[in-house]
């Protein structure tokens, strides 16, 4: 259908083409030349999950405009960054990355901090130092050190191929077309 028609921009007729049959609720989206590369099957996958719903429910102008809108942003992240919209560069993604690395670990930390304030009752503020020093002074009666035993922990770490990347990319048949394997609406 996309080559029998002539669809495609430039000499490598790149696009992408999201097809619906509306008597059998079929779709799925096609993509060819340049639209092989900048739209990833993650990305093709996020499209889907976005539309399909809307399909569903009848909001075929919805569903569109949405398709358009998402098509744009990914075409406009693939111009200014160079690289297409995927599973390892995905800006919504970054998030959840903060709240791993800053948020969980400050709370817990302040849940702990919280809970060992309020247990230090008997707590009194000095102002001199000397007032946490015993009068007679710090002895130490006994000096020992005791080896109790080793950890050791091996981790293997695979030889990164220069090839491969973060991001899983576009799957494509014999005949150069990409897209997902469409499904029900």
């Amino acid at each position: 259908w996309y080559r029998d028609y002539d669809l495609g921009y430039g000499e490598g007729k790149s696009g992408i083409l999201f097809l619906i049959a509306l008597d059998s609720r079929d779709y799925v989206t096609i993509t060819y030349g340049g639209g092989v590369t900048a739209f990833t099957d993650y990305r093709i996958a996020q499209i889907e999950d976005k539309i399909v719903p809307m399909l569903s429910d009848g909001s075929y102008y919805k569903a569109s405009d949405t398709y358009i809108e998402m098509c744009a942003d990914t075409l406009d992240f693939y111009a200014d960054k160079g690289a297409p919209l995927d599973s390892g560069n995905d800006p919504a993604k970054g998030w959840i990355k903060w709240v791993f690395v800053f948020v969980i670990p400050l709370a817990v930390a302040s849940i702990v901090c919280g809970i060992f304030y309020a247990q230090m009752k008997t707590a009194n503020e000095q102002t001199h130092a000397n007032a946490y020093m015993p009068a007679e002074g710090l002895a130490l009666s006994v000096v020992e050190d005791t080896y109790t035993h080793t950890t050791e922990t091996e981790t293997y770490d695979p030889v990164k191929d220069d090839s491969s990347s973060s991001s899983s990319g576009s799957s494509t048949d014999s005949d150069g077309f990409g897209g997902s394997s469409g499904g029900k609406f």
